[in-house]
């Protein structure tokens, strides 16, 4: 079954195509890529009349020009939102509105703030100045929240210019002839959207006291930092304040680099952010909630799906509506919306939809590290997860197979200990449900490897050697982990089971930080110092689904054994 014949993929992939059109071709103006987009559109016009009686030509290359003029016409727009406005040499007076809580760095406060302008024309086809800015740090800057209309005087200075910074060490000699000379922070700022950076000094700005922005993302930074404080209540803290907000609240605000990096090195990060698994566990615990909802009346039906979309938006939106959490929320909204219908959603289509949502809505989510790895684990899995599964299925003649067996003989040939055998039974039967589990856990995290593993080593230099086993032990534990934090937010009043949450969380999460300092302290349990290059990674990309395509093919002997036959030919003919 090919994966192409969903619409939303082919959307997707002409969507991606223009945004990497856009960064090879960095010179051209829009003007340019809208004359190419509807020259393909009068082609597409033009095959429809002379191809009249050849329809089946038609079909087959219609859609093809239509997704190329759809991909240049996307590259127009985001090259319109992100066109680098002229600035002002001199000192200036700005108003801005802070887009999210200030970053606390070594002497200043890093913000992230959008300029504040009188509307004129349609608000999707506006561009939009986005400033990273750094206020000095005084009294004033510490109580910046979400929302908050700043009014500054700076002189900005644009990122047109790189700005290049020395990334790597200078020890690093087997790595110096492969590992870039330099890493452009301009470049960086302007793939999230940002058009200008600027030092504001104290004195220099104000606080509009009397206007604010953005009240729903207020109130759930508020709401997200009274749920940090009901664990501090507790007695949680530490390393521990920092896991239990990451796994439930997505608050990593809390953690220090150095535990940060121990994560990341034995390849578990994915669970500290809030992703497909948190969604499905909030989703379980809302199900109870509106479990009582009769299914059979269709009215009812919509009115429990919409109250599970709702409920999911507003975790999301507590979360901080990271790239993870937008995708599993968006797909669950596609699962849900075809419930209601009496639809089936095809996962493959409803991930598609996730990322030309995504991207029409902000296009800098194309470089976001946390939107590649989603996207990249959630597309591995779906391909490489049933491949595993049938390639680590017991067979007949295995050993548990077989004591089942004999167990079933035994259970009908004597009758007397009909008990015994069927404990016996019961018992080989938890085994074997407990074999599934770990092999469809261990496939998992394997076929999100694969497909994780190159960015990973383009992006933070190394590669977990221990991710299978961490995710074996690690991540059953995070399940009663985020139930437990749950729990405890929400019955941490009462005066007996809060204390026992408490304490139980505590325990769980001191094992958790226990096994992560274990494996972290393997020998070899990552290989570091990995400076693939872009052309590297894509070869690798192209070179995975090459296998995949090739393992999926039922004459895959067949291939194997026509490239031994050509490399027979041609050693014969060198001898």
């Amino acid at each position: 079954m090919s994966i192409l014949k969903y619409p939303f993929i082919k959307l997707a992939l002409a969507l991606m195509a223009g945004r990497l059109l856009l960064s090879v071709f960095t010179g051209l103006a829009v003007l340019y890529w809208l004359v190419a987009a509807l020259f393909l559109l009068l082609l597409l016009l033009l095959f429809r009349v002379c191809l009249r009686k050849h329809l089946w030509l038609w079909r087959r290359f219609s859609l093809w020009i239509f997704l190329a003029s759809m991909a240049l016409l996307y590259a127009a727009y985001v090259m319109h939102l992100e066109k680098l406005p002229s600035l002002s040499e001199q000192e200036s007076s700005y108003c801005a509105v802070l887009l999210s809580p200030p970053v606390e760095k070594p002497k200043s406060y890093q913000c992230e703030l959008q300029e504040i302008k009188p509307s004129a024309g349609f608000a999707l086809l506006r561009p939009k100045s986005k400033w990273q800015l750094y206020l000095a740090k005084d009294s004033a800057s510490a109580t910046l929240r979400t929302g908050d209309v700043l009014y500054f005087r700076c002189r900005l200075e644009g990122l047109a210019e790189p700005a290049l910074m020395d990334a790597y060490p200078d020890s690093l000699r087997a790595a110096a002839s492969r590992r870039p000379q330099a890493f452009d922070y301009h470049r960086f700022l302007r793939r999230k959207g940002f058009v200008a950076t600027a030092y504001v000094p104290a004195g220099q700005w104000c606080k509009d006291e009397n206007r604010h922005c953005f009240p729903l993302r207020r109130q759930a930074e508020q709401l997200r930092q009274c749920c940090v404080r009901r664990y501090e209540n507790a007695g949680i803290e530490g390393e521990a304040l920092a896991l239990i907000a990451a796994l439930t609240l997505g608050e990593k605000s809390q953690f220090e680099d150095q535990a940060r990096n121990r994560y990341s090195s034995i390849g578990v990060s994915h669970i500290l952010a809030v992703s497909g698994m948190h969604v499905g566990i909030i989703c379980q615990l809302i199900s109870l909630f509106i479990g009582g909802l009769p299914r059979s009346n269709r009215w009812l039906l919509w009115l429990r799906q919409c109250l599970l979309i709702v409920m999911l938006w507003a975790y999301a939106l507590l979360t901080g509506m990271s790239a993870s959490v937008l995708r599993a929320v968006l797909m669950y909204t596609v699962a849900a919306l075809a419930v209601c219908l009496q639809r089936k959603a095809y996962i493959w289509n409803s991930l598609a939809f996730a990322a030309c949502a995504m991207l029409l809505w902000r296009p800098a989510y194309f470089y976001d590290l946390g939107f590649q790895l989603s996207f990249v684990a959630v597309a591995s899995i779906l391909l490489w997860q049933p491949y595993f599964q049938q390639a680590f299925a017991l067979s007949a003649d295995s050993p548990l197979q077989s004591m089942m067996t004999a167990s079933s003989v035994m259970m009908n040939a004597q009758d007397h200990s009909k008990a015994l055998h069927s404990l016996w039974r019961r018992l080989l039967h938890f085994f074997r449900k407990l074999f599934d589990y770990f092999k469809e856990l261990f496939c998992l995290s394997l076929a999100a490897q694969i497909g994780t593993a190159p960015l990973s080593a383009y992006y933070f230099h190394q590669f977990s050697n221990v991710f299978w086993l961490s995710n074996l032990l690690m991540v059953p534990l995070a399940l009663p982990l985020t139930y437990l934090g749950i729990a405890l937010l929400c019955l941490s009043d009462l005066p007996l089971l809060g204390p026992l949450l408490s304490t139980l969380l505590e325990a769980a999460l001191r094992l958790f930080i226990r096994i992560s300092e274990a494996l972290s302290a393997l020998p070899l349990s990552s290989t570091q110092h990995l400076y693939p290059s872009l052309a590297e990674i894509s070869l690798l990309y192209v070179l995975l689904f090459s296998l995949f395509f090739l393992l999926r093919s039922n004459k895959w002997h067949y291939y194997v054994d026509q490239i031994f036959r050509a490399r027979r030919k041609v050693i014969w003919k060198l001898q």
